[in-house]
């Protein structure tokens, strides 16, 4: 299984600085060669991530139909043709989640699902010209998901996160520095 990872480009405002730049994914930390080289690890790394935001039901009573969190992710991954840049900003903003909910919260056993959908959305809004419209999202979810429930799970993710989409080159240092471990112990077998 291949990852498609397009080529961008950022457009910033004459005075600023670039606000996020995939040389700046691919070139100090090598993200590229060793993500795509196992595209598998990845997709755990993100599934691990999104489970780590909230503490859900662990039995699924209300969606049997539901894939493992692994294979949705996978599957709509594939299905949307993410980029890499998009799933680590995704990440970035599920951490952002994950540290603005009390402690006590909890979800159901679809919250992870409904978490990274909205994740994904609103990077790719954040980060493309052309993002992945709601409607399309529905489409691609086949069947799993409605229009209205995606549109919902978006609205309360921003809310959740306070509208904080802003990822700079330096937010992904953070992410990745913090994550380290879990990294190299997937996705860069011999060492970086």
């Amino acid at each position: 299984m291949a990852v498609s990872v397009p080529e961008y480009t950022c457009h910033t405002l004459p005075g600023t600085k670039p606000i996020l730049n995939v040389t700046d994914l691919k070139s100090p930390l090598k993200l590229s060669k060793s993500l795509l080289r196992d595209p598998d690890a990845l997709m755990m790394f993100a599934a691990s991530r999104v489970e780590a935001a909230l503490q859900c039901e662990r039995i699924n009573t209300t969606r049997p139909d539901l894939p493992s969190l692994e294979a949705f992710i996978k599957l709509m991954t594939i299905r949307t043709k993410l980029s890499l840049p998009t799933i680590m900003v995704s990440l970035i903003y599920v951490e952002r989640l994950n540290k603005s909910l009390p402690p006590s919260a909890r979800g159901d056993f679809e919250t992870p699902y409904k978490i990274f959908l909205a994740a994904v959305l609103s990077a790719s809004k954040f980060l493309n010209d052309r993002p992945i419209e709601n409607c399309k999202m529905a489409s691609l979810c086949g069947g799993y998901f409605t229009l209205y429930e995606i549109n919902e799970m978006e609205r309360c993710f921003l809310s959740l996160i306070n509208y904080q989409l802003f990822v700079d080159s330096e937010d992904v240092r953070n992410f990745l520095n913090e994550n380290r471990n879990l990294l190299q112990a997937g996705l860069y077998p011999e060492g970086w």
